[in-house]
């Protein structure tokens, strides 16, 4: 299929595949990097609020039981429950919110690692029991209290709702990237080839019998002017099995192209029939 086109568009199609997978590999990266930390920045969050939320459950409850959580920054919903997974009480930590609560497993599973004041604590994702909403939920097993888990979980709404935006800007961003390197590099390219087209054309001219044509002006450091050098040859204008002019190379080829030409004797192109006078 590819071979189907032109070298402009394999040179235009090339290039802005390859700024693609670039630009695209640099969008997954930022995204899982601004996740990462926005879920790292979450977790920071209910551990800041938990002594807080502690303190007021075991704090007055009525017999010495545990009471009730009070609403912090960074904490939509609480949930204290025994070892063995009865719930003691739960609720949403600020009054009249909407929050669907998060859908947290029947049997909590606290890691075995511990916090410096000796807490067991595991860090995990759940959805909300309703809608597309999801939770990062913090479970620990108190120190002074280890018969009860207490869980902790803050709605990633407005992480989600970030990282939907750098979405959104990434793609509009890769687009506008994309469609301008589009745009330069078929210029650059049209520039490039440009001689190529002259030099077609001046070959269809001689093709037609007008020996007289010429390639002007072509480089010989370069791929394009070596082209225009082997079309402006004597043998390429012999092949056309005409009578041809005195050869007059263009100066700007190279040495080498001169030397690949066939002799020219008394001015004359190889397969002229002029005989010589006398």
């Amino acid at each position: 299929m590819l071979s189907r086109l032109s070298l402009r568009a394999r040179l235009l199609l090339g290039v802005v595949c390859l700024a693609a997978l670039g630009l695209a590999a640099a969008d997954i990266a930022t995204y899982g990097s601004l996740r990462s930390f926005l879920v790292t920045r979450t977790d920071e969050q209910l551990e800041a609020a938990h002594p807080a939320i502690e303190g007021a459950i075991w704090g007055g409850g009525p017999g010495g039981g545990p009471g009730r959580g009070i609403a912090q920054e960074g904490v939509d919903y609480y949930q204290l429950r025994t070892a063995g997974g009865k719930i003691l009480g739960s609720r949403n930590t600020f009054e009249g919110s909407e929050l669907p609560r998060p859908k947290l497993p029947s049997t909590l599973s606290v890691g075995a690692s511990r916090e410096p004041d000796g807490d067991r604590v595991s860090y995990f994702t759940v959805p909300a029991v309703r809608g597309g909403g999801t939770y990062r939920v913090r479970a620990s097993i108190e120190t002074r209290h280890p018969g009860y888990v207490l869980v902790l979980a803050s709605s990633l709404t407005g992480v989600a709702g970030t990282l939907h935006r750098l979405i959104l800007i990434e793609l509009i961003a890769t687009a506008a990237v994309l469609a301008a390197l589009a745009a330069l590099g078929l210029w650059v390219v049209r520039l490039g080839l440009r001689p190529l087209r002259r030099i077609e054309q001046t070959a269809e001219a001689i093709t037609a019998g007008d020996l007289s044509r010429r390639v002007e002006h072509a480089d010989p450091q370069t791929e394009v002017g070596r082209v225009a050098c082997a079309a402006s040859s004597p043998t390429l204008r012999t092949s056309c099995g005409r009578r041809s002019p005195p050869c007059a190379r263009t100066p700007s080829c190279s040495a080498a192209a001169r030397r690949r030409a066939p002799p020219i004797s008394s001015g004359r192109c190889p397969g002229s029939d002029a005989s010589p006078s006398g």
